[in-house]
């Protein structure tokens, strides 16, 4: 898989894969652009208004880690660019709450916006991580404040930030943040969307195989059907072709049909007409008629050798009666009359 794609579903762990849902890429958009559109605003504010180099510094900070991880976004490394982008913003506003000594106005909003770019990018996770690092980045700003901003070359007292750069900042994070939101919305209904689409895709796959399922079943049994009528037939057959009298096969077959064949005077029909004998077939189901056709066959067949073998008999000559008249048995019982 290029590592360009955004994926559509949680990443294996330890991959370089996004583990978030379809539509991350314009989320990470939005995140980055927020920054960059409201970093420059300021900039470009700054240098109008003649800021000093505390400004510049924290605005370095957002920039340039906004600009790097979005590159790093489209390299694919989503994890390190999202970590980068994040820390970009803490940086910020942990320089913003060193020269102003203030939580409020400008470095509550820059650490609020870590821990929301973090959560936003890499679930939760990500937002337990900025947590994590805004506790000791508060309480140490608060304790070590004066010597860092000294270090740094700035004044013993705290700055305050012109009202120019307040309203700025303001007017720019307002429709920035309102359109990363509004990207986390339609990511989030894009995901639900393919969760739908691939629901209602497995239910129809479901369906589509237990009706598989059930035609094979239904095939097997017809196939299973047929062998044993066939194997009926076959039974049948060998038992007219025995001693078997006519009556005893009709018997036989009579069994076999009301077995098999939900028609009972079917057996009547042996010596009726070709006619007459379809349409009472016609009164089966398809896959029952050759059975039941089998059937008749044999019941006809031994009905006409039977017919065939008392027609060949020789009729009785007077030669033929002489020889039985003269027969020792024949005498016998002649003297036993005398």
């Amino acid at each position: 898989m290029d590592e360009r794609q955004q994926p559509t579903t949680s990443a294996p762990k330890g991959s370089r894969t996004m583990p978030v849902s379809h539509g991350a890429q314009r989320v990470a958009q939005a995140s980055f652009g927020t920054v960059i559109a409201v970093g420059a605003a300021l900039f470009v504010a700054a240098l109008i208004t003649g800021q000093g180099f505390t400004v510049y510094l924290a605005l370095l900070f957002g920039l340039g880690a906004a600009g790097f991880g979005y590159w790093l976004w489209d390299q694919g490394a989503y994890r390190i660019a999202t970590t980068i982008h994040a820390g970009g913003l803490i940086q910020a506003g942990a320089l913003t709450y060193v020269f102003t000594e203030t939580l409020g106005g400008a470095t509550a909003v820059l650490l609020l916006a870590s821990v929301i770019t973090a959560g936003g990018l890499l679930g939760w996770r990500g937002a337990v991580a900025a947590v994590a690092c805004l506790a000791l980045v508060i309480p140490a700003g608060h304790v070590w404040a004066e010597p860092a901003r000294l270090l740094l070359g700035g004044e013993h007292e705290p700055i305050l930030v012109s009202e120019t750069m307040m309203t700025v900042f303001v007017l720019t994070s307002i429709p920035s943040w309102g359109a990363y939101v509004v990207a986390i919305d339609a990511s989030n209904r894009a995901a639900w969307v393919q969760a739908r689409a691939a629901a209602d895709a497995l239910e129809r796959s479901n369906q589509e195989l237990a009706e598989a399922n059930r035609t094979l079943t239904e095939q097997r049994d017809r196939v299973q059907r047929a062998v044993e009528q066939q194997a009926a037939v076959a039974r049948l057959g060998l038992y007219a072709n025995g001693p078997a009298s006519v009556d005893a096969v009709l018997e036989r077959a009579t069994q076999i049909l009301e077995r098999w064949c939900d028609v009972p005077d079917l057996i009547g029909v042996v010596h009726t007409s070709i006619r007459e004998q379809a349409e009472l077939l016609e009164r089966l189901p398809v896959e029952d008629r050759p059975f039941a056709r089998g059937v008749l066959q044999v019941v006809q067949m031994r009905s006409v050798r039977t017919e065939t073998s008392a027609d060949e008999q020789p009729e009785p000559t007077a030669a033929s009666e002489y020889r039985a008249f003269a027969s020792p048995t024949s005498l016998g019982r002649v003297d036993a009359d005398v």
